[in-house]
């Protein structure tokens, strides 16, 4: 594309983003007709922008076989089916040539070991499509622990923002008639319990907030109608919005609320018995609770007792001692210079880290004990690589997916067995290019300021160190 239309998506990008975290904008905006993504006047400015690149991409000799050849790489059977287990079954949600659409299927680890699983489809896009008359498109589900029959199956005309909520049997696999169902809307849903869901959605004038995103959340009993839903929250008008959720475990389950007052700031609110209480940290902060732990992951430098702990910190604290007062919270993480965290994530007993030093990828396991230390253990990833962790089975397992890519090998899935247990194999993308020769090394840029910039150069083995090698460059 053009440098100026470039630009001006980039201004449109940003205008769009703007608006959803601040007040609309002003009337005298240029721009302000751009808001309006699927008005006939943004739509054939945005035609016009494709039809001028589109010409001159298209018309270059060696298009027709890169397409062809990219087109078969992005329909290929070969992708990994990325799968959530539930129970004893592994969902995935996929999409080829032959449902364009997608399927919402599912399989056992058993099957899901073999090359070639065998998948029993529950949720037809296509065929619902067609049934309906209506082009939908999958945004998720959520169902309800332990026994992950009941779901709430999440649907978008055409993609859009705003989506249907409808619930789905998952053991006579069959929507539910009379079930759960909350007409298109931008909304959140979370189980409570089986007879129960949080909802937060377009009630009428004056539930969504400026930004356009719920700020009032209620509890919805089952065949009751929407409109009984009791409220149990309501954000300012002001805000970005508000939601709930549900996070259910072996002999445990816990219910907050989240208040997004800027994009990145908000209030979190647990519920103890029937009183919902603000948990007492920066607005900045991210929480989380897991295995009776309370997480808060700092963007700001934070001194909630006699211990300052800086930016970029993960802490810890037993969720019940912080609930009675106490703010003696340990450190999970602490930054440095080069070495930041990307993510965590929780397993049945176990945490895991997932850390960028000096942009490469490593992973930690965390452990609690019973005497208040977090022994840790390295896990061992093929170096220059970008590795991505997710729980196996938060329910019974410490077991995780670790997802290992790197510059000259296929990306790879593994079922990675917690504690030093054996790492399997499981699924990896074929090589689409030749990467025999090739290796990959890390150096560093000085800028003018004297900041050392690391980069990573991907090369043949045999090539020049001397300046004189023809090279692509990519920053980002």
């Amino acid at each position: 594309m053009r440098r100026a239309a470039a630009l001006a998506i980039a201004v449109a990008s940003m205008s769009v983003n703007v608006s959803q975290a601040a007040p609309a904008a002003p009337s005298d905006d240029p721009y302000l007709w751009l808001e309006d993504v699927e008005g006939a006047k943004a739509l054939e400015w945005v035609k016009a922008q494709d039809a001028e690149s589109q010409g001159e991409i298209e018309s270059r000799p060696e298009f027709q076989a890169i397409h062809e050849r990219l087109l078969a790489i992005y329909n290929s059977r070969s992708r990994i089916p990325y799968v959530a287990k539930r129970g004893r079954w592994l969902y995935n949600f996929w999409q080829d040539e032959n449902a364009p659409r997608g399927v919402w299927r599912r399989t056992t680890l058993e099957e899901y070991r073999k090359p070639a699983p065998a998948w029993e489809v529950l949720v037809d896009l296509d065929r619902l499509s067609a049934a309906e008359g209506v082009k939908w498109v999958w945004k998720g589900v959520t169902c309800l622990a332990p026994e992950y029959r009941h779901c709430l199956v999440e649907l978008s005309r055409g993609g859009a923002d705003a989506i249907e909520v409808r619930e789905y049997d998952a053991l006579d696999k069959r929507w539910v008639k009379d079930g759960f169902s909350s007409p298109e809307s931008k909304q959140d849903v979370a189980w409570i319990d089986r007879d129960t869901i949080y909802i937060s959605r377009d009630y009428g004038p004056g539930s969504m907030t400026r930004s356009g995103y719920p700020r009032i959340v209620k509890a919805w009993k089952r065949g009751t109608p929407l409109a009984a839903a009791k409220t149990v929250f309501e954000g300012e008008a002001s805000d970005v919005g508000s939601s709930a959720w549900v996070v259910h475990e072996p002999g445990r389950t816990y219910q907050g609320l989240r208040r997004s007052i800027t994009f990145y700031e908000g209030e979190d609110f647990l519920r103890e018995d029937d009183k919902w209480i603000r948990l007492e940290k920066p607005r900045d902060a991210d929480s989380s609770v897991a295995m009776g732990w309370l997480f808060v992951r700092l963007r700001s430098a934070w001194k909630p007792a006699d211990r300052e702990f800086p930016a970029g910190s993960l802490i810890a604290i037993g969720l019940d001692r912080f609930l009675s007062g106490a703010r003696d919270f340990q450190s999970i993480f602490t930054p440095s210079e080069r070495v930041s965290l990307q993510g965590y994530t929780a397993t049945r007993h176990t945490v895991l880290l997932d850390i960028l030093d000096n942009v490469k990828s490593r992973v930690v396991e965390l452990t609690p004990s019973s005497e208040g230390r977090w022994p840790s253990r390295d896990i061992p990833v093929p170096p220059n690589s970008s590795v991505g962790v997710a729980p196996y089975d938060r329910d019974t397992s410490d077991d995780y997916w670790l997802t290992v890519t790197s510059f000259v090998e296929p990306t790879t899935l593994y079922l990675e067995h917690a504690k030093g247990g054996d790492r399997e194999k499981l699924k990896s993308l074929p090589a689409f290019f030749d990467a025999k020769g090739l290796t990959v090394e890390q150096y560093e840029a000085t800028s003018k300021d004297g900041t050392k910039v690391p980069y990573f150069a991907v090369l043949r083995a045999d090539a020049k160190r001397d300046g004189s090698t023809p090279t692509i460059l990519y920053g980002y």
